[in-house]
């Protein structure tokens, strides 16, 4: 597992990082948007991700097929 968040660096309960977002992505079977954080590029992840679980609505608007909005 993986993750990108500039506002959590870490998540030491799970022994975890924040990567940069490229790397987070590389290879990845699914990004999970918990968050909207206005200083992420929502259009990397749509690009680079295979399919993309949205659950804050950030890519509404967006015609884009590997995207499930909750």
């Amino acid at each position: 597992m993986r993750y990108h968040d500039p506002h959590v660096p870490t998540l030491p309960d799970h022994g975890l990082s924040s990567i940069p977002l490229e790397e987070a992505l590389q290879d990845a079977d699914l990004a999970l948007i918990v968050t909207a954080h206005p200083g992420v590029d929502h259009d990397t992840v749509l690009k680079r991700a295979r399919l993309v679980v949205d659950l804050r609505g950030i890519t509404r608007g967006t015609l884009v097929e590997n995207v499930v909005r909750l």
